[in-house]
């Protein structure tokens, strides 16, 4: 399995230890160089995000292209889930028959009082009997009506979880940018958690590389990217996360790395030799 990481950069000034070696130079001595293995990657602008389907259904309308530019809160996809349909109208039904359960029981709780106060106004007309068993009921019409909100209360916290997956079917864009895959079109039925749209957004400069997925690139890790223009970028791993990016092999980790500054003179597709250095020859020169 292999990993892909995302990194933005600090700057074009290497230290020294980010030398890149001759191109002839046998993997053995890249390793004594520097610490572990390199790695080849691409030069991109931004990060990336994918929006996921929120529950199984079908797309009934997907309004991304790939290239697009999207607003913030802009509907890229729009999906028909009967799962979702069907618990939103069991959560409103439920919660309906929840808040008819609580006017009955105050209703009922209410008669009891009426009673028990008309006989405890005329202790002389009513035997101590029948009002000790009205109180006795009373207590019991008390413990109903709170029984009844509890169910309420739980049947309005699935109505707003129903309400807010039913909203979720809707996939918006979470931030402005740039639709970089769509990999479902209108019709197709898919799974929960299944990916629909990619976006890319910022402009920080990055590189995706692809490493084992066996620990040997970690977050917080400081790392060197050799370009094939001979320009030498280095900079800090900060995140990693599963992707698929069919030019760095099939499936891949992503680390995106922490930058400092804009390198505009960087040009975008650029593959990259990426591989991780010393902490104390990342420092900025």
């Amino acid at each position: 399995m292999f990993a892909t990481a995302l990194m933005l950069l600090l700057a074009t000034t290497a230290p020294p230890l980010c030398a890149a070696p001759a191109a002839d130079t046998p993997a053995a001595e890249v390793r004594g160089l520097l610490q572990g293995e390199w790695f080849t990657g691409v030069v991109e602008r931004g990060r990336r995000r994918t929006l996921v389907a929120a529950a199984r259904g079908e797309i009934a309308n997907t309004a991304a292209r790939v290239g697009r530019r999207v607003a913030a809160g802009e509907v890229l996809v729009v999906l028909h889930s009967p799962d979702a349909t069907a618990a939103l109208d069991a959560a409103t039904s439920e919660e309906l028959e929840s808040r008819a359960a609580i006017a009955a029981a105050r209703a009922n709780g209410a008669r009891i009082e009426r009673q028990l106060a008309r006989r405890d106004a005329h202790p002389q007309l009513f035997a101590v009997e029948e009002r000790e068993s009205l109180r006795h009921e009373a207590a019991g019409a008390q413990a109903a009506i709170e029984q009844a909100q509890a169910r309420h209360e739980l049947a309005a916290l699935h109505l707003r979880r129903a309400r807010e997956l039913a909203q979720s079917l809707a996939l918006r864009a979470p931030a402005p940018g740039i639709v970089v895959s769509v990999p479902a079109g209108d019709g197709t039925h898919v799974e929960q958690g299944q990916p629909l749209v990619e976006l890319q957004y910022g402009e920080e400069l990055v590189v995706r590389f692809a490493v084992p997925a066996t620990g040997v690139i970690a977050t917080g890790m400081p790392v060197c990217a050799w370009l094939t223009d001979g320009t030498t970028l280095y900079a800090t791993v900060h995140e990693l996360a599963d992707a698929a990016d069919a030019r760095l092999d099939g499936r891949i980790a992503i680390a995106t790395v922490a930058t400092a500054a804009t390198l505009d003179d960087v040009a975008t597709g650029m593959v990259a030799r990426v591989a991780a250095t010393t902490a104390a020859a990342h420092a900025n020169r």
